[in-house]
C-alpha cells in the first residue's frame, strides 16, 4: 500500500491548495469575516491528521480498521442520539 502523502512537502503542498482553495470560496461570498478565518485555521488542523491517519493506516490491518470504524459510528450515532432525546 502506498501513503497519500510521500513527504512532508507533498503535505504542505496539499495545505497550500486547500488554503488556497478556501480563499476563493472566501472571495466568491460564501464565508465572511471570522467564519473565514476559523476555516482557514482548520486547514493545516485537517492535513495534519489526513497525514497520520495516512501513517497509521498502514499499521493496521484491515479487520482491526474495520472494527475501529465501526465502534466509532456507533459511539457517534448514540451522541447524537443522546443530544436529540
Amino acid at each position: 500500500m502506498e501513503t497519500v502523502f510521500a513527504s512532508l512537502p507533498e503535505y504542505l503542498v496539499a495545505c497550500l491548495i486547500l488554503a488556497g482553495a478556501q480563499a476563493v470560496y472566501v472571495l466568491l461570498g460564501f464565508g465572511a469575516g471570522m467564519v473565514a478565518v476559523g476555516l482557514l485555521a482548520l486547514v493545516p488542523a485537517a492535513m495534519l491528521g489526513a497525514f497520520v491517519g495516512d501513517r497509521i493506516h498502514l499499521r493496521i490491518d484491515e479487520a482491526t480498521f474495520r472494527r475501529m470504524v465501526s465502534v466509532a459510528l456507533v459511539v457517534i450515532g448514540a451522541v447524537l442520539l443522546a443530544h436529540r432525546l
